[in-house]
């Protein structure tokens, strides 16, 4: 099965997360989110560097509500952002 190559780049997607832990409601908001591809490590370059590569990483931009109201990222549970980041990398493994 071959994986769709994800352009590195900033994407949107829409998705259902819960807000309130205690009453479990679910609100749909909207996602903005940049993704940077993984970069592989060169052992060495023909002048003798290297370079060690990096990690795929994806960054929350904006997480925006059905209203319009954007939500500050750092006012968020520690479990809401763990949520919404783990909905962005199923986005991009599509």
């Amino acid at each position: 099965m071959k994986r769709r190559v994800i352009p590195s780049g900033t994407r949107k997607f829409n998705t259902w997360i819960v807000l309130d832990e205690k009453t479990e409601d679910e609100v749909k908001v909207q996602v903005e989110y940049d993704y940077s591809q993984a970069e592989p490590m060169v052992r060495y370059y023909p002048d003798g560097s290297g370079y060690p590569g990096s990690p795929a990483m994806i960054e929350v931009v904006s997480v925006t509500l059905h209203s319009g109201r954007e939500l500050d990222w750092a006012k968020l549970s520690e479990s809401t952002r763990e949520s919404i980041e783990e909905k962005c990398w199923e986005d991009v493994d599509v």
